[in-house]
């Protein structure tokens, strides 16, 4: 592992930082192509040393091998506050704009402005969760990271038909490095660049026939360790709050007593066709289980499935906003989720529910939530779900499917990422059996409502999907299984594509076949 550093009191200190840099991609045997991304990288650090004045130094060392690197740029004294910053969002649309106008930011200002903050992707974290993430600070910090601006920009600019990833691709910095991650602190602001050199391990884009409107979704970030999660987290944590009724739909929140919920209570959305919204009529019900490997809250294409359920099918959409691990370890979401099942059907006269017109549904882990569900129902003999509809499901903990193997650098969600959201997990196995954490192992799938499971082609997961539809059908229960192809895990994000839509259609027609 080589190391480099040097102290830097200005601009025109730039050679000397080149010159340092040179002597590191000689002595770390760094390849043609990765000396000269280095250098590049570099050169558009050097540049950010411009936002240095008499009263600013900062140190920065390079520190890796010819797999991977982190440069880090520690600006030793902090910049004054001050209350007339142009907190203009429009004007920092790139990455290069929004790391010069961070670390000329100082700590007391991003605490007076923290909306504005957090509208450029900026959050603050507690020291106690940067050091479990590996980060020996004693104090808090606020923290903008590559990562969390790229889900942030991803959902902001795709409503409003602009393309920011134009504008990270136009810097040097994002098109080259892993990661960005800059922590502002009281005393000191460090701006981190992690790159690696394996171009296995980043996977090509050419390299598996993914329908070309999804394309776009390689963009999206793999969030994989506790500390990216936690952004992840608090980015999207507060977005059930911002869900409000249309013309074609009302929204209900409702507080619901559970005695598993760690809180004795659990928020749930409820969303009401709008012809219906002053009606007694009981209408059919969906439970609906957002995916997100148990880690993630809701994201915003789970709200629109929702939505788009409650119009065209007319029937009510409950919305659990069950609590997350890594707090609160699996299988607590299927026991959360399962008690509010049980609570549905017994007050189904309080909400106006159909009680044998109830079905499920989920993506991902919301897929294993449903399953459990309809397993669990069929065990303590109550009113089963009338249908399971387990889109890109996870349904199989063991992890020994030929798609976990085949697919470790695919979009979205890969092999890696799902090794890494088990180890962040660490599940209690024997629990897990208890309430069907791996659904596949369940001793007998007889007796089980029909099912609509829906695969994503080049899915780690995928196995797991069409593993499980055929246990079903050899157990005698009713499947349709649609093989989407050029899919990726969660392609609902490529909300205009044609393959989401002609999905969509079809978990549409299945609803509406089992609430007949």
């Amino acid at each position: 592992m080589e190391n480099r550093s040097i102290k830097i009191t200005g601009y025109g200190e730039k050679d000397a930082l080149l010159s340092m840099t040179e002597g590191f991609i000689k002595d770390a045997l760094l390849s043609p192509k990765a000396g000269l991304h280095l250098r590049l990288i570099v050169e558009e650090i050097a540049e950010m040393l411009k936002l240095l004045d008499d009263e600013r130094s900062a140190d920065i060392d390079i520190e890796g091998d010819r797999e991977s690197l982190r440069i880090r740029l520690t600006l030793q004294r902090r910049a004054e506050a001050s209350e007339d910053t142009g907190w203009e969002i429009s004007e920092y649309k790139g990455v290069t704009d929004k790391i010069r106008f961070l670390l000329s930011c100082s700590y007391d200002t991003l605490e007076a402005l923290k909306e504005e903050a957090e509208a450029l992707g900026v959050r603050k974290q507690k020291a106690k969760y940067l050091k479990e993430a590996g980060y020996p600070y004693d104090e808090d910090a606020y923290v903008w990271t590559m990562e969390a601006y790229s889900f942030s920009a991803f959902d902001r600019y795709e409503e409003f038909g602009e393309v920011d990833w134009g504008e990270i691709s136009h810097s040097i910095i994002a098109s080259l490095s892993d990661d960005i991650r800059i922590f502002i602190l009281p005393d000191r602001t460090e701006h981190c660049v992690y790159v690696s050199f394996n171009e296995k391990r980043k996977g090509k884009s050419g390299k598996y026939d993914i329908d070309p409107e999804l394309m776009p979704l390689y963009k999206i970030p793999v969030a994989k360790s506790r500390f990216q999660i936690r952004l992840v987290q608090l980015l999207y944590k507060r977005l059930h709050y911002k869900q409000r009724s249309t013309p074609e739909y009302s929204l209900i929140r409702h507080t619901i007593p559970l005695s598993s919920a760690p809180k004795g209570t659990l928020t749930v959305l409820e969303y009401i066709p709008a012809a219906f919204k002053d009606s007694d009529k009981e209408l059919p019900t969906l439970l609906l289980s957002h995916g997100g490997a148990f880690l993630f809250p809701g994201l915003p294409y789970h709200y629109r499935l929702a939505e788009a359920v409650t119009k065209r099918v007319s029937c009510r959409v409950f919305f659990p906003v069950y609590d997350l691990a890594p707090k609160y370890a699996p299988p607590l979401q299927i026991k959360e989720v399962y008690e509010l099942y049980g609570y549905l059907v017994e007050n189904a006269a309080k909400y106006h529910i159909d009680r044998e017109r109830i079905a499920v549904m989920g993506d991902s882990s919301g897929g294993t939530i449903s399953a459990a569900i309809c397993l669990l129902a069929r065990d303590e003999g109550i009113q089963k779900p009338c249908g399971q509809l387990l889109l890109y499901p996870s349904l199989d903990t063991r992890g020994e499917t030929a798609s976990m193997k085949r697919y470790p650098d695919v979009p979205v969600v890969n092999s890696e990422a799902v090794n890494a959201y088990k180890r962040i997990l660490n599940a209690d196995r024997e629990e897990g059996k208890k309430y069907y954490l791996s659904p596949i192992e369940a001793p007998s799938l007889s007796g089980l409502p029909p099912a609509y499971i829906e695969p994503a082609e080049f899915d780690a997961l995928h196995d797991e999907g069409v593993g499980y539809a055929e246990a079903l059908k050899e157990a005698g229960c009713e499947v349709e299984l649609n093989e989407t192809r050029g899919t990726v895990h969660s392609f609902d994000m490529a909300k205009n594509s044609r393959v989401f839509h002609a999905a969509l259609d079809r978990r549409i027609e299945f609803l509406k076949k089992v609430f007949r």
